[in-house]
């Protein structure tokens, strides 16, 4: 019975497929969508940057109408993720033992967290407020409604004193835990030197090196 369910999983999943993830990298479908989103968290701090730094505002800036379409992107390409993560769990590439493989737990768990809840409160911000949303102006998000004043002050309750609503508070947080994921990509990849990153690239060897 077990050789039978073996060979059934082998069959729903095969192993020689790159689309999936396997113990040494990650497949196709786990780093298309990790440098998919990489992209669009590229294209969506740049234009806060500008915003903040420079003063600019969408009536300066092509880039910054875009935020909205593109966070919610993000929350679903994120939510994809995380549903093909807990399918491929038993394969994928693991963190390791000891303290350093912890941190890599943690801080994944943060990030994921934050990329699933910063973009449901601004969609809980704009049903709070009664507003419609369309993906890109096509694909219906929301529609127009009562205002729900309750919902629109949970997500501002720290707007009054910080002048940052709880979307903007764990958005810059979200934007910090990335700077820490770069910078460990950093220690990995040039001080360890343990082939962490290759499992992203889908490389199994780097300067000519088995990692």
């Amino acid at each position: 019975m077990q050789a039978q369910t073996k060979a059934l999983s082998n069959r729903v999943r095969p192993q020689s497929s790159p689309l999936f993830d396997n113990s040494s990298c990650y497949g196709l479908v786990s780093r298309g969508l990790h440098w998919t989103m990489a992209i669009l968290f590229a294209w969506l701090f740049i234009g806060l940057g500008l915003e903040v730094g420079l003063g600019w505002h969408s009536s300066d800036y092509w880039v910054m109408p875009s935020h909205p379409n593109a966070g919610l992107l993000l929350g679903i390409l994120a939510g994809l993720r995380s549903i093909w993560a807990i399918a491929n769990w038993h394969v994928r590439p693991t963190y390791g033992t000891g303290g350093l493989a912890w941190c890599a737990s943690v801080g994944h768990a943060i990030l994921y967290g934050l990329m699933l809840v910063v973009p449901l409160l601004a969609l809980v911000r704009w049903s709070g407020m009664g507003r419609d949303f369309a993906l890109y102006g096509i694909v219906p998000i929301l529609w127009s409604s009562t205002p729900k004043p309750a919902w629109e002050q949970f997500v501002e309750i720290s707007c009054d004193a910080t002048h940052l609503t709880l979307h903007g508070w764990l958005g810059w947080s979200l934007l910090a835990a990335i700077a820490g994921h770069l910078a460990m990509v950093g220690v990995h990849r040039f001080i360890l030197n343990d082939g962490a990153t290759a499992k992203m690239l889908g490389s199994s060897t780097l300067n000519g090196k088995n990692l």
